[in-house]
């Protein structure tokens, strides 16, 4: 609904800057500069928290409080680290290194092409020669199944499983 619109345009705007955040924080692990890491992780943690407590119980901002929070805390994040790794950041292209990235690239991009047809392909199939009740009950057989056999993921949980 439109109440929601302001909600939802913070939220996809504070995932940006996270997602760019993320990437100076590789850059800067690869740098060596772990201090500089942790103290922006635990530094957004903390802001975002202060933040959150100050619009939730002064601001009023109910929902919108979490939201505006991250936001603001992403963002004085991404301008530190984008100071941080100022020297690192140029408009120069390196051969070697573009060419590695494009190959691993093209593998990643034809694994994520694959997906989304295969996916597709499913719900056309599905659309196309079976009813929703057909696919309903294929839906709880399948369920069935994976409840049936369901194994720990990892040897600890095996562990803990015996006692």
């Amino acid at each position: 609904t439109d109440v929601y619109q302001p909600h939802l345009v913070v939220a996809l705007i504070g995932s940006a800057i996270t997602f760019i955040n993320g990437l100076f924080l590789v850059v800067l692990r690869f740098e060596r500069r772990s201090g500089a890491v942790v103290a922006a992780n635990v530094g957004a943690l903390a802001l975002t928290t202060g933040l959150v407590f100050w619009m939730i119980f002064s601001l009023k901002l109910g929902v919108m409080a979490p939201l505006a929070a991250t936001l603001a805390a992403q963002a004085l994040m991404c301008a530190i680290l984008g100071f941080s790794a100022r020297h690192l950041i140029g408009a120069a292209i390196s051969r070697t290194e573009l060419t590695l990235q494009l190959r691993f690239g093209f593998g990643a991009v034809c694994i994520g092409a694959a997906y989304y047809v295969l996916s597709s392909v499913d719900r056309f199939l599905l659309n196309r020669f079976a009813t929703l009740e057909e696919v309903g009950k294929l839906r709880d057989e399948g369920s069935q199944i994976g409840v049936r056999h369901r194994e720990p993921a990892c040897p600890q949980a095996r562990c803990a499983e015996r006692l």
